[in-house]
């Protein structure tokens, strides 16, 4: 959905989801490797039951870690991920691949091969788990161009999502041309830039907050929304968890969203995806 997602890794405990439910969000991102699968699951029950939520107001994100890759490694971990998110009606609304591969280089001799059947295979157990009603839909992150094109040569079942790092350092307009020609959503993690890299006190965007009269965070949220983007930012302060909802009373001009493009620099919080094997 194009909202804004609550990302959670590292670990959140159960009084810091059952805050951000409060706060009003529905969607939320983990990951088998955070460790917070069992919280959002612990929270969303006690949502359920006490009448605060129901199944269809949530959408709800995990991802197969790398040592989970494989096909049987995949069914045996994302049967395990429903338990700890408590059992999900109706399955685990998106399961995603976290990566393509472990944090191997292509240029190593043979290891694009060896981890191009590595990721079939996770995508072949994917497919089965959907099919058997553990999940609903199933995508992919941190997948680049070459990914996604190999991905796209084999999967029967289509990847409902590419999820990367996008923010305004790192906007990756040739990905997100490719994933929306083929009809998947992108998502955006890590879209403050994990507040390391000096996003919130660029200047531009400090102007253009200054105009619209909000906050940095929430123009560069608006900006991946106004792009057809979803952010999932990650915050544990609840001024903050508000005021990254808080962006959908106004809209950036044509102006301010060609600014924002001219910033631009390709630079990578975590990893640059299209490197990997």
């Amino acid at each position: 959905p194009l909202t804004v997602g609550l990302g959670t890794g590292p670990p959140y405990a159960q009084r810091e989801v059952e805050i951000a439910i409060e706060a009003g969000y529905r969607l939320f991102d983990t990951a088998q490797e955070y460790g917070s699968e069992e919280a959002i699951g612990n929270a969303l029950t006690a949502a359920f039951a006490a009448g605060k939520l129901r199944r269809q107001d949530v959408f709800v994100t995990t991802k197969v870690w790398i040592d989970n890759m494989g096909y049987e490694p995949t069914i045996q971990s994302v049967r395990a991920s429903l338990d700890s998110l408590g059992g999900l009606e109706g399955g685990i609304d998106l399961v995603l691949i976290h990566w393509p591969c472990p944090f191997v280089r292509k240029d190593e001799p043979g290891a694009i091969a060896q981890y191009s059947k590595l990721r079939r295979k996770t995508w072949e157990a994917l497919e089965r788990l959907q099919q058997d009603g553990v999940v609903q839909q199933i995508g992919v992150s941190n997948f680049g161009k070459r990914h996604l094109k190999e991905l796209l040569g084999y999967a029967k079942v289509r990847p409902a999502v590419d999820q990367v790092e996008v923010h305004p350092y790192n906007q990756r307009a040739d990905l997100e041309r490719l994933v929306k020609s083929e009809g998947i959503r992108f998502e955006a993690y890590s879209p403050l830039g994990k507040g390391v890299i000096g996003l919130l006190e660029d200047p531009v965007l400090r102007g253009i907050a200054a105009a619209q009269k909000k906050s940095v965070a929430a123009v560069i949220l608006r900006w991946l929304l106004q792009r057809g983007i979803t952010p999932i930012p990650l915050s544990r302060n609840e001024r903050r968890l508000k005021e990254n909802l808080d962006v959908f009373d106004f809209a950036l001009t044509e102006e301010e969203m060609r600014a924002i493009a001219t910033l631009e620099r390709g630079q990578f919080v975590l990893t640059d995806d299209e490197n990997l094997a």
